[in-house]
């Protein structure tokens, strides 16, 4: 999974699906506590082909569970669910630098800067 920003610096993030996958679900956590802080499913088609997520945006989706209602804390758990698995990761908001806003850099799970096309070929090389 990947982590970025929108232009206007919102959270971002995606994992690249294996094909015949699709979106079902999001889900953001607390990291400390574990308290759900925003829920949706039934995503637009953009969404359910991949695309990146906008935490918040609930507009990207048919159903939303928990509305988005305090600021994120800087640790969160990320957590997407498909149509045959379910992944996640531990983000952090510092880790993400205002210079990717708006841009197609993403940070990976390990970490690393790199552009969205390479991650997600890679990712798609590796995993299915």
């Amino acid at each position: 999974m990947a982590t970025g920003l929108s232009a206007d610096g919102r959270l971002q993030y995606f994992a690249p699906l294996c094909p015949g996958e699709q979106v079902t679900s999001v889900q953001v956590l607390d990291y400390a506590t574990h308290r759900v802080l925003w829920e949706a499913s039934k995503p637009v088609k953009s969404i359910r082909e991949g695309g990146r997520i906008t935490v918040g945006a609930s507009e990207e989706f048919e159903q939303v569970k928990v509305p988005l209602v305090s600021p994120l804390p800087d640790s969160l758990g990320l957590e997407l669910s498909f149509s045959r698995r379910v992944t996640g990761v531990q983000a952090s908001r510092r880790a993400i630098s205002s210079d990717m806003a708006g841009s197609d850099t993403v940070l990976t799970d390990l970490g690393e800067k790199m552009k969205e096309a390479d991650f997600r070929a890679r990712t798609v090389q590796e995993v299915c």
